[in-house]
């Protein structure tokens, strides 16, 4: 009985650290789509590095992040939570979704061009 016990606890105990997590700052977060967008995965190259000079000259007011809670039963469950990032330059103004835990690029979309 005692191992149930200490099994259940054990489990209680990786629940709480899985859902609490550490998430991006969001400065973190802005340096990430800068490093993002030196560097950008094949799906958007064409459209977002042809304005990398323009990138480096963005105001702080063109910049909008906010972090959300990502979408599914598993991501509610576990608290998963996303940084989306819009950056206005140009004629363009596309928002950048990065996971929050990890700082990876889960997708674009807006009008790149």
């Amino acid at each position: 009985m005692k191992k149930v016990f200490t099994l259940v606890g054990m489990i209680i105990i990786i629940f709480l650290y899985l859902h609490q997590g550490n998430s991006l700052t969001t400065g973190e977060a802005i340096v990430r789509v800068m490093e993002l967008s030196q560097d950008p995965p094949k799906e958007w190259r064409s459209s977002i590095h042809r304005h990398n000079s323009d990138l480096e000259e963005i105001p702080l007011e063109h910049i909008r992040v906010e972090l959300q809670h990502r979408e599914g039963f598993w991501n509610e469950f576990f608290n998963g939570k996303q940084w989306e990032v819009t950056i206005k330059f140009g004629s363009s103004e596309p928002t950048i979704v990065l996971d929050a835990a990890t700082g990876e690029c889960i997708g674009v979309y807006g009008p790149l061009n």
